[in-house]
């Protein structure tokens, strides 16, 4: 009886302990899955080591066993074992990636063929078994260890379990390191197989895997050779050792396809990714990819795939090869719009005997019961500035696109790497007020195409084609954000600096040209939700204004309307007439109507007292001016620019440390306009040297440094380096800005000239609304880079020497 009860508690001890290892590797396993893929070099080490009950295809009822092993691709073979079905094969094979991208290692597979092997016939499949690699990278020590796998026929030929492998597989990335097994726990392994007198049973659980393809939509063009440009696409599913394909659809951009493609799975099985290509077929070459999707087996099992809109990046097109096929089969990041899918998916548990094969068939679709809805959905976009722009010359644009969808600003001249817009992203059949580009697209966020920016280059002469230098891709539910479902939610965010991409398959960048880093406020949200009382606020912080007319409209109407009540009691009536810089309000779509009633400060709006001014400058000094004269010395002199009105100081001859202290007047001034300085170099005979020069020195700003209020008078003094040539050139200025709301009677805008070639139409009037959006304040700095040596430089001339400098 004591007997019995020990032989109990052991038993139990031992489940116990089982259990319990179970948990530590379950918890190994979760702890390495929390690790993300990284980008490198990664080796890959398969250790066939056993097969046993080997079915026979020979017709001694015998077979000469071969396991061939593919991995990514890349195939190896283990030695041939003749006459045996039973093999000690303890081959290690090993692959060597290198600059493996992650997307590369998730879609990788390991596949374990075992063939008998024939001098004359083709080799004859006994079996397979199928690896996800990343499966086995987040097992615990990144490996599965002495294996038992059950091999399958996947030809269908055979049915059942045709014999069994035992493996080691490890997957070693960056960074890792190989686990080294005691021998204690080889020999208790080894010791656990022997005890077994057959191979372990490994039952097979039969599921048929439906994929139904619906439509194919806005297909990236392939064939440009015919009359017609156009694809012949078809898409093609691979998992489980299986590929099936769906018709082809000769000259097609947008089909309806509603077929359905079945691929029986055996479980168990250690493989999880389904990957699914829309390919292009060609009779004379190979099939190209026009995308590629990526799924869980394991999820689609547990929760299927209602039908959905799915959406294929990549390369641009007619670019296939190195890169740009990476792109194509998803494993990096697209640069591209490529073409759009609707599927769904499901796993069937019971299919019947007849069901479970490989094949396409036709497939009905209920479009009012499946199809995904539709909502409506609204997209701004205010493009301002640019910096570290292309080649830092030239001219360019910034373009967007949602689908086949295109909008793009006008292209502006390029300065010193910068640029400035000032765009309102718009349809060209948009109204006059519209600021918003509507968009009807699925109701679930997940299934809405990505936003690509695109920086253009404008090429010279007679070419036309399109110089892409960088883009930026946004997914659609991160632009709306999680409150999109709330009044005025996504419509918030305030612009932001972005970094946009370069890509070789866009343009190969040298090392003078940067892809650009571009200011833009981006906001995205459901229609029905976005504010109706304009954009808000937050959304456009560098306009101190809470509507969306010119700052100086609402002005020049409260001063007009004064004047007409003074002199109302007048016979004469005087009409005073404003030339605005941004054209007649009536030409111009994004102005609204002026409003002739007094602005509140308590209303948020600014009045004239709060905006108009009298500007005082002072041109104190310069200091290190650089000697522009053959005697080693300078004539500098300051011309300051204020609102197109430009005065110059007098020339201090024969000077590097010139001093001035000369005021010039500057009536009519708002607090949002800027000073521009300029420093010269005076010549009798010739033109002027231009030293150094500073542009959009904004009112706004200085008023902030100083940290003063709008309608309080501050005067600032500050110091400006005006040259990248002369670093430690500088000039400083005090300013005095006197608030006064009748100054805007004084004001001076600077007329537009027009060239011999304009025309003067509602078409050619810039499209540029910075009155709108408002105007970042640039601060001056100054940066200063200490080098200190170089060793171990390289011998670049003939003597064995270099002449180093660093620029």
């Amino acid at each position: 009886m004591a007997d019995d009860e020990n032989k109990g508690d052991s038993k139990e001890e031992s489940k116990k302990d089982e259990e319990e290892q179970q948990q530590d590797e379950a918890a190994a396993e979760e702890e390495s899955r929390k690790k993300r893929l990284e980008r490198g070099d990664y080796v890959i080490q398969v250790h066939v080591i056993e097969a046993r009950d080997l079915k026979p295809r020979d017709f001694g009822d015998t077979s000469d066993p071969v396991a061939e092993v593919t991995v990514m691709n890349v195939k190896k073979s283990t030695q041939i074992h003749k006459e045996s079905l039973t093999v000690m094969f303890d081959e290690r094979l090993t692959y060597d990636f290198k600059n493996l991208e992650p997307e590369e290692l998730n879609q990788g597979k390991c596949i374990i063929e075992v063939f008998d092997a024939n001098v004359i016939r083709k080799n004859v499949l006994i079996g397979s078994f199928e690896f996800d690699l990343t499966m086995v990278y987040y097992k615990q020590h990144h490996e599965l260890y002495q294996q038992w796998v059950a091999l399958t026929d996947v030809t269908g030929d055979n049915e059942g379990v045709q014999g069994y492998l035992q493996v080691t597989i490890v997957v070693l990335g960056p960074k890792d390191e190989q686990f080294i097994h005691p021998e204690s726990e080889e020999f208790e392994t080894e010791g656990a197989l022997l005890n077994v007198m057959m191979p372990p049973q490994v039952e097979t659980d039969p599921h048929l895997l439906r994929v139904f393809v619906r439509q194919l939509d806005k297909l990236m063009v392939m064939d440009r050779l015919g009359l017609r440009p156009s694809s012949d696409p078809y898409a093609i599913v691979k998992f489980g050792g299986h590929e099936v394909r769906t018709s082809t659809f000769w000259e097609k951009l947008d089909v309806m396809v509603h077929e359905c493609v079945t691929l029986p799975v055996m479980e168990p099985l250690l493989g999880d990714t389904i990957i699914l290509h829309v390919k292009d077929a060609d009779k004379t070459s190979k099939d190209e990819i026009i995308g590629t999707f990526t799924y869980s087996y394991n999820a689609i099992k547990k929760s299927g795939m209602r039908d959905q809109w799915v959406h294929m990046y990549g390369a641009p097109s007619g670019k296939q090869k190195g890169l740009a096929d990476k792109m194509n089969r998803a494993i990096v990041e697209g640069t591209t719009y490529r073409g759009s899918m609707m599927l769904s998916m499901v796993v069937d548990d019971k299919p019947s005997d007849d069901e479970l094969k490989s094949q396409c068939m036709k497939a009905g679709f209920d479009a009012d019961k499946l199809a995904p809805g539709i909502e409506q959905w609204a997209l701004q976009v205010d493009v301002y500035q640019g910096v570290e722009v292309g080649d830092g010359k030239g001219k360019f644009a910034i373009r967007m696109m949602i689908r086949d969808l295109k909008v793009q600003t006008d292209f502006s001249p390029c300065a010193k790497g910068a640029c400035e817009w000032y765009e309102l992203m718009k349809l060209s059949d948009a109204g006059a007020k519209e600021d918003t580009i509507d968009l009807r697209m699925p109701d679930d966020v997940n299934q809405c195409p990505d936003v690509i920016f695109y920086l253009i280059e404008k090429k010279s002469g007679f070419d036309t084609t399109d110089n892409v230098i960088s883009y930026l891709r946004f997914k659609w539910k991160d632009l709306v954000g999680k409150n999109y479902k709330k009044e005025g939610g996504g419509f918030s965010s305030p612009p932001q600096w972005y970094q946009f991409k370069p890509s070789e398959v866009l343009q190969k960048l040298d090392e003078e040209t940067f892809p650009g880093t571009i200011l833009m406020g981006i906001r995205a949200g459901l229609q029905a939700k976005k504010p109706k009382d304009g954009v808000p606020p937050s959304a456009r912080p560098f306009l101190n204004m809470a509507d969306e007319s010119d700052p100086l409209m609402d002005i020049y109407e409260e001063h007009k309307n004064e004047e007409a009540s003074i002199s109302s009691s007048k016979t004469k009536t005087i009409v005073t007439s404003v030339s605005m810089s941004g054209g007649d309000s009536a030409l111009d779509p994004l102005l609204s109507t002026p409003r002739a009633q007094k602005r509140s400060v308590s209303s948020g709006k600014l009045t004239a007292a709060e905006t108009m001014g009298k500007l005082d400058v002072t041109v104190v000094n310069a200091q290190n001016v650089p000697p522009m004269d053959r005697d080693g010395t300078s004539d500098p002199y300051v011309e300051v620019t204020v609102n197109g009105h430009s005065q110059k100081t007098s020339v201090q001859k024969g000077s590097l440390k010139p001093s001035w202290n000369e005021k010039f007047e500057y009536p009519g001034v708002s607090i949002h306009d800027s000073i521009s300085l300029q420093l010269n170099d005076w010549n009798r005979f010739g033109k002027k040297d231009v030293i150094g020069k500073v542009d959009n020195i904004i009112l706004m700003g200085l008023l902030k440094e100083a940290k003063g209020q709008l309608g309080v008078d501050f005067n600032y003094t500050k110091k400006f380096f005006v040259s990248e040539k002369f670093p430690n050139c500088t000039v400083t200025i005090s300013i005095t800005f006197d608030f006064d709301a009748k100054q805007v009677a004084m004001r001076r805008e600077k007329k537009s000239t027009i060239g011999i070639f304009d025309k003067v139409t509602k078409e050619s009037k810039s499209k540029r609304v910075d009155h709108i959006m408002g105007r970042p304040y640039p601060r001056n700095y100054k940066m200063i880079v200490y080098v200190y040596q170089a060793r171990n430089l390289d011998a670049l001339d003939d003597s064995g020497f270099s002449d180093p400098f660093i620029e």
